[in-house]
């Protein structure tokens, strides 16, 4: 029989490393992710093993790899919030960027860039366009986090380019799941929609119903990010449905495939951003056209998922 083929996820937790766990073990590879809590991870189904270490603890993370040998290892590990980073930019910079940037470069020194493939997940937050594309060459992050992951990007660049490390940087859209943290939009706006069906509330409360992104799915950026370490060469793709819509767009299309009215109440937030763009459109036809992928859920979907009781 061949041998088991093995990959790393960086963290146990969070939509992503569910995900793409779950799709790693239907496809018959063994996943082992690390767990930076005292307690055991909850098992999603999404992995064999787990391992307690914290992706800043370079050394231990090193020894990790080398024992379990996984043929792919997969970054995932972040603090994923963008509004914290405003208030705790030193943690963002080194969970997202400094980390990320020991590591990799460690892994090419140590391998010579051949026994391992590496997946950065970057974010449009690096970019700072509001129309960002597979292509874009320059990148001005507009958040502390953006800059972190910066960090992180320009480091897997140099290991590729300077040191021959099969490595890539995925740049992903905005998704969400239903295991998504509450503290996001999209989740937010699920969990309002089940207080109004179940008359718990009367309006949909949002900061501002204006802000449009690409909103896509979880479990399709995860195929994504598996598909680009398919690939025989390194190449970093934007991942993303390619359609845009505002907050209002999506809850409009929601209350019509619902059937009920979903009235918005714009409302005022104590946390402000120091910069934003209102709208981000990302060209996503050239990662469609070179991974053969397309994504199952646009937008409205996505939401409507997060309503459901199973993926």
């Amino acid at each position: 029989m061949p041998d088991v083929r093995k990959a790393l996820i960086t963290t146990a937790h969070g939509q992503d490393s569910i995900y793409l766990g779950r799709l790693l073990r239907e496809k018959g590879y063994e996943v082992l992710v690390l767990n930076h809590r005292k307690t055991l991870p909850l098992d999603f189904n999404h992995y064999d093993k787990s391992v307690n270490v914290d992706i800043t603890n370079t050394d231990s993370v090193l020894t990790i790899i080398k024992q379990f040998c996984p043929e792919e290892i997969y970054n995932l590990a972040a603090v994923s919030s963008v509004a914290s980073s405003w208030q705790n930019p030193s943690l963002s910079l080194e969970v997202n960027g400094n980390a990320v940037a020991r590591l990799v470069s460690a892994i090419a020194r140590q391998s010579n860039g051949r026994d391992y493939k590496f997946f950065q997940a970057g974010s449009t937050d690096m970019v700072g366009k509001s129309l960002i594309s597979s292509k874009d060459k320059e990148f001005s992050p507009w958040s502390p986090y953006g800059h972190a992951k910066e960090i992180a990007r320009q480091a897997v660049l140099s290991a590729r380019e300077n040191q021959g490390f099969w490595c890539v940087n995925g740049i992903l859209t905005n998704h969400d799941s239903r295991y998504r943290s509450n503290t996001f939009v999209i989740p937010i706006i699920a969990k309002q929609i089940k207080e109004i069906q179940k008359g718990e509330r009367k309006a949909i409360q949002l900061e501002n119903p204006l802000i449009g992104r690409d909103w896509a799915h979880a479990k399709d950026i995860m195929k994504g990010a598996w598909k680009m370490m398919q690939q025989a060469d390194p190449r970093d793709l934007v991942l993303a449905t390619g359609v845009s819509h505002t907050l209002t767009e999506l809850i409009e299309q929601c209350s019509s495939t619902l059937k009920m009215e979903l009235k918005i109440e714009q409302i005022q937030s104590g946390i402000t951003r120091k910069s934003d763009f209102t709208s981000i459109k990302v060209d996503a036809g050239f990662a469609h056209e070179i991974l053969q992928w397309r994504p199952e859920f646009f937008g409205a979907s996505t939401l409507l998922s997060l309503l459901q009781d199973s993926d």
